[in-house]
């Protein structure tokens, strides 16, 4: 996968959901916060993360049986550019010296003061390992984590779009006006970004059909899903289809093959910057 088309993990691989409701997502190193749990790293939620009382841990995976992961993301952290993140893969659960042992490229916050969400492209790894583990040192502050949506595969759209997409940062103000025209402003929310296009993909043959396949198995915009809208950024979205019609095509000509598409994805709210 060297291309710049489009990336995305499919809800249906996702792997740390079913480890947590099967019992096998663990901590042997850090401690959680009051009132937290595990669940809160695949509830689909970023805005309500998972907080620490230390900046160290490692969480281990145990996948019930091999298979791949091939596209983990870190969503909504608040991990230091001095820290370390690293991606480990083992047959069994014993992390002295893992098969696979990669570093997440962790950077400092953004103007609006959000982190990039750091991701790794192991699409290249066909070999399976039954265990998982995210090991995190060195922060600084107690971590916070709000999803960790890794996926068996990482998938790329056969094309891509070419023709104007339109990407958005929404920032959710509020401005009220009163009747002398002063202005009230608040922020609800802080940036979300969206994807959209006008009908501007191209399909031949086949290729319409991931799409299809994608917002079936999203069931539309009801689940988040890994997003790389550009993968020569270190920053991937967890992302949903926009509404139930952002999956849209219309057929050239009466019997031809060519058809266009128009899509459209939002990322998840990540709510308030985590300090």
């Amino acid at each position: 996968m060297s291309s710049n088309n489009v990336m995305y993990g499919l809800p249906s691989e996702e792997l740390v959901w079913p480890a947590f409701t099967a019992g096998r997502l663990t901590l042997p190193d850090g401690t959680l916060d009051t009132g937290y749990d595990l669940g809160r790293l695949c509830n689909g939620n970023p805005a309500k993360g998972c907080r620490f009382t230390t900046d160290h841990l490692r969480i281990v995976i145990d996948h019930g049986s091999p298979v791949t992961c091939q596209f983990p993301q870190l969503t909504h952290t608040n991990l230091r550019s001095g820290a370390s993140a690293r991606f480990q893969r083992n047959a069994t659960d014993a992390w002295g010296s893992p098969s696979v042992d990669v570093a997440f490229t962790l950077t400092d916050a953004d103007k609006a003061g959000l982190r990039p969400n750091p991701w790794l492209n192991r699409g290249m790894d066909a070999v399976t390992y039954e265990f998982s583990s995210l090991v995190i040192t060195g922060n600084g502050v107690p971590i916070v984590l709000g999803q960790l949506p890794w996926y068996s595969l990482l998938h790329q759209l056969t094309q891509n779009i070419p023709d104007m997409p339109v990407l958005l940062p929404k920032t959710s103000t509020d401005i009220l006006t009163t009747g002398f025209n002063a202005e009230l402003i608040a922020q609800r929310a802080v940036r979300q970004w969206s994807l959209s296009t006008p009908s501007s993909l191209f399909q031949t043959g086949t290729s319409w059909q991931e799409i299809l396949d994608w917002f079936f198995d999203s069931a539309g915009p009801a689940q988040g899903f890994g997003l790389v809208w550009d993968p020569s950024r270190n920053d991937a979205w967890f992302a949903r289809w926009a509404s139930d019609t952002s999956a849209q095509f219309a057929r050239r000509g009466p019997l031809g093959g060519v058809k266009d598409a128009q899509v459209g994805w939002v990322e998840k709210s990540r709510g308030q910057v985590w300090g």
